[in-house]
């Protein structure tokens, strides 16, 4: 293989300077302790009787533990050599599974690994697979927060009886006004009439919103009263009788005629009068009649807790009492159902026409992956196409360039759904070439030098043989970058492990800043083993966060068994002396790859096994992302990269049209002086060790956003 060809395979040096910073702990497998991730983050430790895990970073591995197309390393003396795999028919950044060439970070039938496939609703992301259609895992269901009652805005966030959940907040159903704890109607409601604050008093109903009395009842100064025998009011309002009258049939008498009973200085039929029902010191409740000498409520209404209800209409007693209406749903004819055109969907009612990606033009119809849902069709936004479960630009997206599955040649951008390769470059099957230049492509695609150089296109006094070139990275380039020859790391290492659960859990996140998953522990945006395979370095080596991201192959030589893992966190020799230099902690899953748990620490050191291990290019599966610190401010931030394939050695920041330098903080994120980072959205440019560059306009939104390149070399 030609030099140019493998120094692609070698694209990280060994010169990363800094100093290393302090941060918090947690315990090793034997009870040393190594960093918890994050800037501030606070120590957490966790207890273990048996012997240590330990840090390393890494590389990646295929599903079967084998690499193709990648380099290996010897892991002695820091030297490498470079070999590929048989030659692949896929296209930049798949993999063939079952016969079909894939793309592992976003193929939801082999997410991460052939064969991974996620549940149905789910979309595959960074090679993990997630709730897609803007759904959100809440206890290992996919539930759309926006119309969940179990789930209102928020997991577990459940609303209480009668209420809805209604673009993500809980609510009475239409018609209806919460007052406390339950969902009324206020048009009916003599308790909260109108609203929540009014009561209506005795001898009065609630009719459409307003206190009104009863048949047979007069308002006199603001109580409804019955003139007919109400002494203060006899006959009409205002008019008392003297204390030695009373008040019969609406008129001021010396005694009770026809047959009325004498109460007080009222003149009552006790038969009928809900103030004097039955005797004279009995008095009917609020809405209640007064049939027979016995309190009752009206025909049309029930007794229910002391009030006279509709149960035809009431959400909390409906058909019965106590039996109220969820979930949103109103009651009609004594029957609960939802109002309108909406549909009863798992207990809550929902307008499957509207933005539920839940439940979209039906009950449990959701919205595949990037899918949305509008007018109760689920369907991707306006300028995109489905391309299974991902929403694309077939005018730009290089993955899918014209078409779905339709990928450029390595290098090429997709311009107006078109592959196009940069000016005085070809596109051959490894990507796209300067062809008086390059020796695997001298001349012509496939024309490669035998020995020698290629200039002008032409093989320098050598001949050249015409041959089919083979797939040698799985990312799109920079180009024009030289790669290093000379290669960091030990061939008298150690390594331990470590878990999640020791303390990186409680804090967020690793040293580097990348966010975490656990069950299995994971890294987003790293791709070795899935993000399973990673690990926490030494201080010296950690170099300030220098080395955050950088991939490394450790092998344990007496074996001959090797794993890839990516560097995402430190072990601080301060509080760990096994964290010397040359010492890595490994992820349990990248640490079983080289030997038993119980075994537990490994290396000359341990006196178990040797190990070796070197730096190698990350295996990335797409594009350099970037990520805000604060993406919510906009007067100060900080931005950290992600997914590079080498490490990076500086950032800069556009401001006002000028590039100024960022710092790079002990927790991985580049700050530009003060903060300042121009006016969104900012322009930022990582340029990594090998001095290739890869620019990027970052909005002020949360989460990864992805560049549209990706460092390499030649």
């Amino acid at each position: 293989m030609n030099q140019s060809l493998a120094f692609v395979l070698f694209c990280i040096g060994v010169t990363l300077i800094g100093v290393a910073p302090a941060c918090s702990s947690k315990l090793l497998k034997d009870g040393s302790e190594s960093s918890a991730p994050g800037a501030g983050a606070t120590s957490s430790t966790s207890t273990s009787t048996s012997t240590s895990g330990a840090l390393s970073s890494g590389g990646h591995a295929g599903a079967d533990g084998s690499t193709t197309a990648a380099a290996t390393v010897t892991g002695l003396g820091g030297t490498s050599t470079a070999t590929t795999g048989a030659e692949d028919p896929c296209g930049p950044a798949e993999t063939p599974c079952d016969g079909s060439c894939v793309v592992l970070a976003s193929d939801p039938a082999h997410c991460g690994a052939c064969g991974n496939t996620c549940a149905e609703a789910d979309s595959c992301v960074q090679s993990l697979c997630t709730c897609g259609g803007g759904l959100v895992d809440c206890g290992g269901e996919c539930v759309d927060p926006s119309g969940d009652v179990a789930n209102c805005g928020a997991c577990g966030n459940a609303c209480d009886g009668a209420q809805g959940c209604v673009s993500g907040v809980c609510s009475c159903p239409s018609g209806t006004l919460e007052c406390g704890d339950v969902c009324t109607d206020t048009d009916v409601d003599r308790t909260h009439c109108g609203g929540c604050d009014t009561t209506c008093s005795s001898g009065a109903s609630c009719i459409d919103g307003n206190c009104s009395c009863d048949s047979g009842r007069t308002e006199c100064n603001g109580a409804c009263v019955d003139t007919e025998a109400d002494p203060a009011n006899c006959g009409e309002c205002g008019n008392t009788c003297a204390d030695d009258e009373v008040c019969s049939l609406g008129d001021c008498a010396t005694d009770c005629g026809g047959g009325l009973q004498q109460c007080g200085q009222s003149c009552v039929d006790t038969g009928a009068s809900p103030d004097f029902c039955g005797s004279c010191t009995t008095s009917c409740a609020a809405g209640e009649e007064c049939k027979d000498g016995a309190c009752e409520c009206p025909a049309a209404e029930t007794e229910c807790n002391g009030q006279c209800v509709n149960t035809g209409v009431d959400v909390n007693h409906c058909g019965a009492c106590d039996s109220p209406c969820q979930g949103g749903q109103v009651c009609s004819d004594g029957a609960c159902m939802c109002p309108g055109d909406q549909e009863l969907c798992d207990g809550s009612c929902v307008d499957t026409h509207a933005d539920n990606n839940q439940h979209c033009g039906g009950c449990n119809e959701t919205c595949q992956g990037q899918q949305s849902c509008g007018d109760g069709e689920c369907a991707c936004a306006p300028g995109q196409t489905a391309c299974g479960t991902l929403c694309v630009d077939t005018d730009s997206n290089t993955s899918h360039c014209g078409e779905c599955s339709l990928a450029c040649p390595l290098g090429a951008a997709c311009e107006a759904g078109s592959c196009v390769c940069p000016s005085g470059q070809t596109a051959c099957t490894d990507g796209c070439v300067d062809t008086r230049t390059d020796e695997a492509h001298c001349g012509a695609c496939g024309s490669v030098c035998a020995t020698g150089t290629c200039l002008d296109g032409e093989c320098d006094g050598q001949s050249s043989t015409n041959t089919t070139s083979t797939n040698t990275t799985s990312s799109n380039t920079t180009g024009g970058t030289t790669c290093s020859e000379t290669w960091g790391g030990s061939n008298d290492g150690s390594i331990t492990w470590y878990t999640f659960s020791q303390g990186t859990a409680a804090a967020g996140d690793v040293n580097c800043s990348f966010g975490i998953q656990q069950d299995p522990d994971r890294v987003n945006n790293v791709f070795t083993g899935s993000g399973q395979y990673f690990g926490a370095i030494n201080t010296a080596d950690y170099d300030t966060a220098a080395t955050c991201g950088a991939c490394v192959e450790v092998q344990r030589v007496d074996t001959g068994q090797s794993v890839t893992i990516t560097i995402v966190d430190q072990c601080p020799v301060a509080t760990n002396p096994k964290c010397v230099a040359g010492h890595i902690d490994l992820s349990q899953a990248a640490f079983q790859e080289l030997g038993d748990i119980d075994e537990g620490y490994l290396g000359q050191r341990a006196g178990v096994g040797q190990i070796a291990w070197a730096y190698v290019p990350c295996p990335t599966s797409g594009n350099v992302k970037f990520r805000l610190k604060e993406p919510s401010n906009a007067g100060w931030n900080q931005v950290i990269v992600e997914a590079h394939s080498t490490p990076v050695s500086s950032v800069q920041v556009q401001v006002n049209g000028t590039w100024v330098d960022a710092v790079r903080q002990q927790y991985n994120f580049w700050e530009p002086p003060g903060g300042n980072m121009g006016t969104s959205p900012y322009v930022v440019r990582a340029i990594d060790i090998n001095g290739a560059a890869v620019e990027g306009s970052v909005s002020l939104t949360s989460g990864s956003q992805e560049s549209g390149e990706q460092f390499t070399c030649n």
